[in-house]
């Protein structure tokens, strides 16, 4: 029997991610944590147990020196030895002062230690130092993610089936996004303030041209099914959606799901991901535009397609960094694209956040940002 042993820490995806690789035996984890982690250790077994593999949640107490540290992972690594062939500790998560602690001792026991370079998501050997260090296989999927850092998976919502001619519009709009700009600004809040029937009257002060050729473009797909000089008919709320922004956030996936044949490192993703966690014991769900998880780091990206004021703007920025920290852990990263210019303050204050900003001028460039993006996960 093969067995891990390592002390539960604040990125737990570094407790699993070894575990799901096929170059290391594993049958049975043995994760120590403080009495104070056990509910986040229970993630960690329940994430694992589904993988088939067994998981032993051994609670600890306050220890009053160092001497009581290496004491008592001296008698537990002892009695492991004891009971399995084969023995590993991962030494990359957990209190600083704990682990180095249990590190000298499984040293002593000429115990098979490796620890996980967070940077590159590649395994070093520590002992014996002869074996190659090597890049950790990307198995963990986005539910097991959000499952570690305790929220859950609620559903993947397409929100309307991007056939090829439907992905071919939203490339044409973002391939004109300069020209197209106040006219999408226009539909925006046409379908945002359509009746419970999905039809609006069009405002004389919506005279654009560009307007109506977002229009027929919609109507020649058959997601308008009336439109006049003064007023449009969507065909469902669905198409209403797709024209009030659904399209941005569309075609954005499918450059994501365009790149995975080139990215090995993208190992899941989705479209208006809905997730639910914990907030001071309630229970609050988002929903996130395009979700992926790329050599086992999340990133999250925000669609925005109405023109939004500084205000609006850095509180999209804010909720965002929420989310990014709040579901992703510390190496989590967000991107915001907006269809519209933003302001130079929320542009600062995004990079002071670690948010990464697509606007107006940058759309057409998109794909290139995505893999520059992705080559710093």
């Amino acid at each position: 029997m093969a067995t891990h042993c390592c002390v539960y820490g604040r990125d737990p995806v570094h407790i699993v991610t070894p575990l799901l690789d096929d170059s290391i035996d594993v049958d049975q984890l043995v994760l120590f944590c403080a009495n104070a982690q056990q509910q986040s250790a229970l993630l960690v077994k329940q994430v694992l147990e589904q993988r088939g593999i067994n998981v032993k949640v051994k609670p600890y107490g306050q220890f009053e020196n160092i001497d009581t540290i290496q004491r008592y992972f001296s008698d537990e690594l002892t009695a492991l030895i004891s009971q399995t062939t084969e023995i590993y500790f991962n030494t990359t998560t957990g209190d600083r002062l704990i682990t180095l602690c249990a590190y000298q001792v499984a040293q002593s026991l000429k115990i098979q230690s490796y620890v996980i370079d967070n940077q590159r998501d590649q395994l070093h050997w520590l002992a014996p130092t002869t074996r190659s260090s090597h890049p950790i296989a990307d198995k963990m999927t986005i539910p097991e993610f959000l499952l570690l850092h305790g929220s859950t998976l609620i559903g993947r919502h397409q929100q309307l089936r991007a056939e090829k001619k439907i992905q071919q519009l939203g490339n044409d709009w973002a391939a004109h996004a300069k020209e197209l700009a106040t006219g999408l600004g226009k539909l925006n809040s046409i379908a945002t303030y359509a009746n419970k029937s999905h039809a609006n009257d069009i405002n004389k002060n919506f005279n654009d041209p560009n307007l109506f050729r977002l229009l027929k473009d919609m109507k020649e797909l058959g997601l308008i099914s009336t439109l006049t000089s003064s007023s449009v008919q969507f065909t469902n709320l669905k198409a209403r959606q797709f024209a009030m922004g659904v399209w941005l956030e569309q075609w954005v996936y499918a450059e994501v799901k365009a790149l995975t044949a080139s990215y090995s490192t993208i190992q899941d993703h989705g479209q208006s991901v809905e997730v639910e966690r914990q907030y001071k014991q309630q229970a609050i769900r988002n929903e996130i535009d395009v979700m992926l998880l790329a050599n086992n780091r999340l990133h999250l990206i925000e669609c925005k397609t109405k023109r939004m004021g500084s205000e609006s703007s850095q509180e999209a920025i804010y909720k965002l960094d929420t989310l990014v920290k709040s579901l992703g852990g510390r190496r989590a990263k967000g991107m915001l694209i907006s269809y519209q210019p933003l302001s130079a303050s929320s542009i600062d204050r995004a990079k002071d956040l670690g948010i990464s900003v697509i606007s107006l001028n940058q759309i057409h460039s998109l794909k290139g940002i995505l893999m520059r993006w992705l080559d710093d996960a």
